[in-house]
Order: C-alpha cells, then sequence, then structure tokens
C-alpha cells in the first residue's frame, strides 16, 4: 500500500497539487493521502489493514438550471 500512495503523491506534487499524507503507526496500518488542487479539487485516499478508501470532489459549482442532481 506504501507503493500506491507514494505514486499517487509523485503524480499529483508533479502537477502542482497541495498535498497532505497522514500514517497512524497503530496495528492496523492505516494511511491518509489528500489531494486538494484549482476548482475545489479534492481527493482523499485511505489504506489499511481492513481495506482501501477513495473519494473527492472534482468540482463545486451552481447548477446552471437551478435544478436539485
Amino acid at each position: 500500500m506504501d507503493v500506491l500512495h507514494d505514486k499517487v503523491k509523485a503524480l499529483f506534487e508533479a502537477t502542482g497539487f497541495n498535498l497532505r499524507q497522514e500514517i497512524d503507526d497503530g496495528p492496523n496500518f492505516v494511511r491518509h493521502t489528500v489531494v486538494l488542487g484549482p476548482d475545489k479539487f479534492s481527493m482523499g485516499f485511505g489504506t489499511g489493514k481492513y481495506g482501501i478508501t477513495l473519494s473527492g470532489n472534482t468540482r463545486c459549482f451552481a447548477d446552471p438550471e437551478g435544478k436539485f442532481r
């Protein structure tokens, strides 16, 4: 899993995005990488003993038709 986090870090740092990584040295081997970029882009990538998570937003802007979707 460390290799995945390192690749995500290298990719997004090369494009100028802000990045934060956290590592929990506990028994579950939890590691988080958070990426923040332009146009309110955000991505969270987490790994641990029991799974992998991926979340985020690509943009946040008002719906031009004023409809909730």
